[in-house]
């Protein structure tokens, strides 16, 4: 592949990733030490770290407790106990995938089905 054509295909790439970027960072950094320089990755890696640079002095300067986001946007030491009575009565099961599909009408419980449930619109995937 030629350098013209990866370099603008990779930051399309880059761009898309954003706030995802932070996940794959282990991997990132374990594919740096273990690929040979020669692998096509490789050479791909050196776009990302400078966001991982970024997203490290993101973490230490805006995001942590005390940072600069908690002062000024969010309430300081109150925030905790904010988050806390907003999130008592919240029940996280209710926002897993099956649950939400059941409560929003869009599947209906069926013990014949292989996964106990039927959806109600057309599966898109079997046509």
């Amino acid at each position: 592949m030629k350098k013209e054509h990866l370099e603008p295909n990779m930051s399309g790439v880059t761009v898309e990733q954003g706030e995802h970027h932070a996940m794959i960072e282990p991997f990132l950094i374990a594919a740096n030490r273990q690929l040979s320089v020669v692998h096509p990755i490789f050479m791909l890696l050196p776009l990302h770290f400078p966001s991982m640079n970024i997203n490290a002095l993101a973490t230490q300067i805006l995001i942590n407790t005390g940072g600069v986001l908690e002062m000024i946007v969010f309430p300081a030491k109150y925030a905790m106990e904010m988050s806390a009575v907003i999130s008592k009565n919240r029940v996280f099961t209710e926002h897993a995938l099956l649950a939400d599909l059941l409560k929003r009408g869009i599947a209906v419980k069926d013990e014949s089905q292989p996964h106990r449930f039927k959806l109600l619109i057309e599966d898109y995937l079997s046509q």
